[in-house]
């Protein structure tokens, strides 16, 4: 287990969280395509603090790794500043879409009021369920729950949650054999 960013962790969990995004969204009635890039491109900050601040980001990502820690904040003591605040600003200077970058800004902060706030609360429980399915970027970080309002705010019961569940280990399934396919 190195000091810094697993790539191959982090493909699997950026392109699971999108499949798993994608198929949320056609449940709960929004457009598709949009919560697939928003689930993407939700951890885009943390290529760009492994590659350009490694020697600041490699002890916040070992700091992540003790229970109960949150990564946000291992981020934030070690650095200033978060994945989802460096996301968000390249998402801006990309002239990504605001529903992508409300994705990427907000997808650990769900409650917060943005104008797209369901991509972003589907794009968060991808991001959970992708982590309980144990494609996480960084091993022994991703235990944390769907935010109930979201829950709530999406329709998301103990029935349906099972039901999620089913569909997303499916989904990240598929997200394997398009990984596959990438390296052939």
């Amino acid at each position: 287990m190195g000091a810094g960013l697993d790539m191959g962790a982090f493909w699997k969990h950026a392109v699971g969280t999108a499949f798993i995004a994608r198929g949320l969204a056609k449940w709960v009635q929004i457009e598709d395509e949009s919560a697939y890039l928003g689930g993407l491109l939700h951890d885009v900050g943390k290529v760009v603090l492994n590659q350009h601040f490694s020697s600041y980001y490699a002890p916040a990502l070992i700091d992540a790794r003790r229970p109960g820690r949150w990564f946000e904040d291992a981020e934030r003591d070690a650095l200033g500043l978060s994945h989802t605040d460096v996301g968000g600003h390249l998402a801006v200077s990309w002239k990504l879409p605001e529903n992508i970058q409300d994705a990427i800004l907000y997808h650990h902060e769900p409650w917060r009021p943005c104008r797209y706030d369901r991509v972003v609360c589907v794009v968060h429980v991808a991001d959970v369920l992708c982590n309980r399915l144990g494609y996480t970027t960084v091993e022994g970080t991703g235990a944390v729950d769907i935010d109930p309002l979201v829950a709530k705010r999406l329709s998301i019961g103990p029935k349906s949650l099972l039901r999620l569940v089913a569909t997303a280990k499916e989904d990240v399934a598929a997200s394997e054999s398009f990984l596959a396919a990438l390296k052939a």
